[in-house]
This record gives C-alpha cells, structure tokens and sequence, in this order.
C-alpha cells in the first residue's frame, strides 16, 4: 500500500486512541478485515482490506478498490480468525463512517467491541456467544426506544409454511 494518511479529511470523528487500538488489532488477523458499507446507488458493498493509520491518529486509511461507487456513509469493519478446526475464535468489530478521498476512503470509528476471544475453550466460547447475543438484543431495543420505532413484524406463517415444504421435498 501506498504512504499512510493520504487524501483523508475527516469532519471530527472518534478519539485518537480508538483508531491506534483498533488499527492494533487489526493487524494480528492474518487476513486482514472486511469493511462494509452503502455504495452511492444505495446497494451494500464490502470488500477485503488492510487498513492502516491515517496521519490523524484518528482514522483508518483503506485503500479504495476502483469499483467502489461510494462517498461518505456509515461503515462496519470486521475481522475474524479461528485455526483449523473452527476453534480460538477471535472477531473484532468496529462501527464508524467512512469518508471518500481520491484513491482511499477514511475510517472514523466511534466505538468497537471483540464478539468472541475465546482462546480454544468452549466453555468460554459459548458463554462469549451468549453475551454478545444478549448485547445485540439490549443494542436493538435501545435503538428502537430512541426512534420510537416498533419491531418488525416476523412473518411466522410464512416461514413455518416453508420449513414444512422444504421437509416434504
């Protein structure tokens, strides 16, 4: 990748150590992370990235594959790795926005959060699993008391009427 920081001009963003911590993390995955985000046409797109510290302190630099139609937007950034068998999951997610330069997009997180680290033991897996499960149910409902937007309705005929034709087939 080309130098660090370019074409990047984010309006505030997270503090300084939020981008370096997670820019630290990042780099232990091998694979590096997957960011995605909403193209300009109002379509999701993620991709593979390495992303990098921008001269800020604050935002990650990823550089920005030619097919990206896309200028600023929220973004999530992901990256996981187990061994072989599925075991010592790790994931790290990080929520932002993403700012559009010429050849690179800016990554300004405003918070991150490890679903799983669980060093190969199950027991601590599955407990990970059911506290981030628990998290994700407490984030959506204080979501939904913010807007004051209801659920959705979940189509329950629906899917039991297509569970029972996928078990006759």
């Amino acid at each position: 990748m080309a130098g660090r920081g370019h074409d990047i001009q984010p309006e505030g963003g997270a503090a300084v150590s939020l981008g370096r911590e997670i820019d630290q993390a990042i780099t232990t995955f091998e694979h590096g992370a997957v960011l995605a985000l909403i193209e300009s046409d109002g379509y999701p797109a993620a991709f593979r990235c390495r992303p990098e510290p921008a001269a800020d302190g604050r935002t990650l630099r990823i550089e920005r594959p030619v097919w990206l139609g896309f200028t600023t937007g929220s973004a999530c950034l992901m990256a996981h790795s187990h061994d072989k068998r599925g075991w010592n999951l790790r994931v790290l997610i990080a929520k932002g926005t993403t700012y559009s330069g010429t050849t690179s997009i800016g990554f300004s997180p405003a918070h991150s959060r490890w679903i799983m680290r669980n060093g190969g033991n199950p027991v601590v897996a599955m407990r990970t699993l059911l506290r981030s499960l628990a998290k994700s149910r407490s984030d959506a409902e204080v979501y939904l008391r913010r807007t004051g937007e209801r659920p959705a309705p979940v189509p329950w005929r629906t899917i039991i009427a297509a569970k029972k034709r996928a078990r006759s087939t």
